[in-house]
């Protein structure tokens, strides 16, 4: 018995050192967050994030006080790298939504959406305690739907937004492969999370102030959570602790080019 404990916490600490690395199956999106504020208004965005991944967003406002918005985003899978924990990650994903705006006064705006999306998630892990060390091949398949409430400012050559989005996962496919023993598949239990995702970003106008400029310079950050959040389950066993690995926090942080359309 006291082994056992003293292995789960071994166990427990691989995890939280893990957990510093933002590493989690399910994969966010960074929240699409926009300085639209009138009709005929639209963005595109490109962006890259620190994991190499891209994301490209679109949206425009076809009428007053109405957005419409669409995001992909990709990363393909790259060699293994063994002097890293995250030795593989590959995911492609993409959703939709509407929302409205409130312009409060020429530097302030208000923002609702809602929307749906899909993702498909590898992504190969090792995991390492004190005494013990993990590899696992995850895969997954999970719908997305969220609504976030944000926040926009803007004045001279800058700009920034921040807010919150609330997202239900619903997975379709979860599975791990243990890589460092028998390459055993487990066939996790699927289960609908909801998470929390705070962002903010801040934009420079490349080409003039933000509010009439085409060409913006931004730099965003997200971080996503899972409430109860992870923990070593009791009683101990592959599969649960595997699925807890699923219930990770994610830091995002992007750099990308947005151009405006703003007519005159």
């Amino acid at each position: 018995m006291a082994t056992h404990s003293f292995l789960s916490k071994q166990v427990l600490m691989g995890s939280l050192a893990l957990a510093c690395h933002s590493c989690t199956v399910y994969t966010p999106m960074q929240p699409h967050a926009t300085l639209i504020r009138a009709k005929g208004e639209g963005e595109a965005l490109a962006q890259i994030q620190a994991t190499g991944r891209v994301e490209v967003k679109a949206a425009y406002s076809p009428l007053n006080h109405l957005l419409v918005m669409a995001a992909a985003t990709g990363r393909p899978s790259l060699p293994t790298r063994k002097d890293r924990q995250q030795d593989n990650y590959r995911t492609l994903q993409y959703e939709f939504g509407v929302g409205t705006y409130l312009p409060l006064n020429p530097n302030w705006n208000i923002q609702l959406a809602a929307g749906t999306g899909q993702a498909y998630v590898e992504r190969t892990v090792s995991e390492f305690g004190i005494i013990l060390a993990f590899s696992n091949a995850y895969e997954a398949r999970y719908r997305r739907n969220f609504g976030q409430l944000g926040v926009a400012y803007q004045k001279g050559w800058a700009g920034m937004g921040f807010g919150y989005q609330l997202t239900q996962a619903v997975f379709s496919q979860l599975s791990a492969q243990d890589r460092s023993g028998n390459q055993t598949r487990y066939e996790l239990p699927l289960e609908n999370q909801l998470r929390h995702e705070l962002y903010g970003f801040i934009r420079y106008g490349l080409d003039g102030p933000v509010a009439q400029s085409h060409w913006q310079l931004q730099t965003s950050v997200a971080y996503s959570f899972c409430e109860p959040g992870r923990s070593t389950p009791e009683p101990y066993s592959d599969i649960a602790y595997r699925a807890q690995f699923n219930r990770g926090s994610g830091l995002l942080i992007g750099l990308g080019v947005v151009y405006a359309l703003r007519p005159r």
